[in-house]
């Protein structure tokens, strides 16, 4: 699971990177919850009130996603195909999680994609970024949990930018996506207000 956690965190901050204007609403809302203190421990009330971080992690997840696997435990028949007992099946998640029929605007950048609103019909494995099923990661919460604090202790100290654009990046696929290359963040100090 640390590995998913990395990623995801990873990932995240090369979102808000490359998007000044989600990052900008992200500190607005730690800033609300905070009052600006960059020191103040962070409660389960606080995580709880970080709905706007909790959908940039979604979109993030849904954009950088991870290959969910699974062995076939009986014979099932998949639109006119018979799939035998014990095969191996991939989740294509990139294609799911960019379905016009579930998303508007697919390939576009946006947390309120997952305003309860937006969510209201969608098919609930439409959105697999800890699997479903009984494959579902039992560490989905702790997880998600362990982002949260993370970045939001590390963006109320610092604003973050990307040294890549989204095209820029050779990705490859492996059990989580990865970069051919390093992904680079700049770190610049936010300024506490007076």
């Amino acid at each position: 699971g640390h590995d998913t956690v990395t990623q995801s965190l990873t990932w995240t901050l090369f979102v808000l990177g490359i998007y000044p204007d989600v990052q900008s609403k992200v500190h607005e809302e730690l800033d609300l919850i905070f009052a600006h203190d960059m020191t103040r421990g962070i409660t389960r009330a606080d995580i709880a009130d970080l709905s706007y971080l909790d959908r940039v992690i979604k979109v993030s997840r849904a954009f950088f996603y991870h290959i969910t696997v699974s062995n076939a435990s009986r014979v099932r028949i998949f639109r006119n195909y018979q799939i035998p007992k014990g095969t191996t099946c991939f989740v294509f998640t990139y294609g799911l999680h960019r379905d016009p029929d579930h998303y508007r605007d697919p390939e576009t950048f946006d947390p309120d994609r997952f305003l309860p609103e937006n969510c209201s019909g969608r098919h609930p494995f439409a959105f697999v970024p800890f699997s479903a099923g009984p494959r579902n990661c039992v560490g989905q919460k702790f997880a998600l949990m362990e982002l949260k604090v993370t970045l939001a202790k590390l963006l109320r100290r610092y604003q973050v930018k990307s040294c890549h654009q989204r095209d820029d990046l050779l990705l490859m696929a492996d059990m989580l996506l990865r970069t051919r290359n390093p992904i680079k963040f700049q770190l610049t100090e936010r300024l506490a207000p007076q």
